[in-house]
């Protein structure tokens, strides 16, 4: 048989000559590059929904994302496993270190948070807690046998904790702070523990306020502030019991009661009432049913009086 003419070490093999390049594929026909080029498109985040049906049959949807990279954490889901009863309901533990966190949007709020756990039904709600936390997967051998915890069992270690302004919420111009969130199908509430401080900036001014927490309704979409709520611009400072707060709409109402009625004071005017409307943009007010106020020019009160 003939043998291959050895080649000159000093001489370089000759070139291979280049492939001619195919004509380029529509999108959908290019398959995925395995060599793990860039790819054109962003990556989709993995994102879960809770969703609500109200007396009027709309739908309301809480939405929560883990919107880091995969490395930054974990994204688990625990469905149910052999053996589980029917209803039983998918577990998602998103973990997320990097800098913008698990986001979850609930009525006109922006929450984040590094952790959230949620259960969702078949029915599509569900409970979820967000705050301070933790979590890997487990190896196999880490999990007990006769492990009963769902976590445990999808080999998913998950602890959450409570820590000041960890959970923090925005809001049209308003930044909120607290600790940790609960939202529970029951109530259909979804509540922030506080303490709570909170921050808007206006044209001429910065309204800042604290309260003991924020309750969201899902249903009605309706963020309110509860717990000695207290509102402070430069010239007024408003308290009460409670106060429903719509950043989009520029309002804050403030309410009381006849024993507890809200208050708002500037200068010497001071205005009680068992409610208030607020003007987060120029702090203005204006009271219904006012009880006992007085003020520096020495005008009686009335409906509708607005110190």
């Amino acid at each position: 048989m003939p043998q291959p003419a050895p080649q000159d070490p000093e001489r370089p093999a000759p070139a291979e000559p280049e492939p001619q390049s195919p004509a380029p594929e529509s999108p959908e026909d290019t398959p995925a590059d395995p060599g793990g080029a860039e790819p054109t498109a962003p990556l989709t985040q993995p994102t879960i929904t809770l969703e609500r049906t109200n007396d009027a049959g709309e739908k309301k949807v809480i939405e929560i994302v883990k919107t880091g990279p995969d490395e930054a954490g974990i994204a688990a889901i625990c469905s149910p496993l052999e053996g589980d009863p029917e209803g039983t309901p998918t577990r998602f533990v998103y973990f997320d270190t990097s800098p913008t966190q698990v986001r979850v949007t609930v009525d006109k709020n922006v929450i984040t948070a590094p952790m959230a756990i949620a259960i969702k039904q078949p029915d599509g709600d569900g409970n979820l807690e967000m705050g301070e936390g933790t979590a890997r997967y487990l190896e196999p051998e880490e999990v007990k046998e006769g492990a009963t915890d769902p976590l445990e069992r999808c080999e998913v270690f998950a602890r959450l904790e409570k820590k000041q302004d960890i959970v923090k919420v925005v809001q049209g111009k308003t930044n909120l702070s607290g600790s940790y969130l609960t939202y529970s199908e029951d109530s259909g509430l979804a509540k922030i523990e506080g303490p709570i401080t909170f921050a808007r900036e206006q044209k001429d001014d910065r309204l800042n306020g604290t309260s003991d927490a924020i309750v969201v309704d899902v249903e009605n979409e309706r963020t309110t502030l509860t717990g000695n709520v207290t509102l402070k611009s430069k010239d007024r400072t408003s308290t009460a019991a409670e106060v429903e707060y719509d950043d989009t709409r520029n309002i804050a109402i403030l309410r009381g009661t006849p024993e507890n009625p809200a208050r708002s004071q500037s200068g010497k005017d001071v205005l009680r009432a068992i409610s208030i409307r607020y003007n987060l943009e120029t702090n203005d007010v204006v009271a219904s049913n006012p009880v006992g106020s007085t003020f520096q020019d020495g005008g009686e009160e009335s409906d509708g009086a607005s110190p």
